[in-house]
């Protein structure tokens, strides 16, 4: 996705989606997925250009300010938690964040 931004000529930045209590990380659950075994995540990574997040956890684009409400159905922030800059970047950012 960030490097359909790019060609675009946006500068994609990624969001971090957290729902944090104290030092804990309470589950996130995609109101997509329901069941039993349905995925649940404590950090939820989303692709981000401008104040427009692309995730397919959406199915379109959407405002930042939207996104958490609409996948995990509960209104929390997304931090800008790293400038793109590459894959090496992003995973070294994401190892140092968590």
């Amino acid at each position: 996705m960030a490097a359909a931004l790019i060609a675009d000529g946006l500068k994609p930045w990624i969001g971090r989606i957290r729902d944090r209590h104290g030092n804990y990380s309470g589950p996130l659950h995609a109101g997509r997925f329901t069941g039993r075994n349905a995925p649940a995540w404590t950090t939820h990574y989303v692709c981000c250009a401008d104040d427009i997040a692309y995730d397919p956890l959406a199915g379109e684009p959407v405002p930042v300010s939207e996104l958490a409400e609409r996948v995990f159905g509960r209104p929390l922030p997304v931090e800008h938690f790293v400038d793109f800059a590459g894959e090496t970047e992003l995973r070294q950012a994401i190892r140092k964040g968590l």
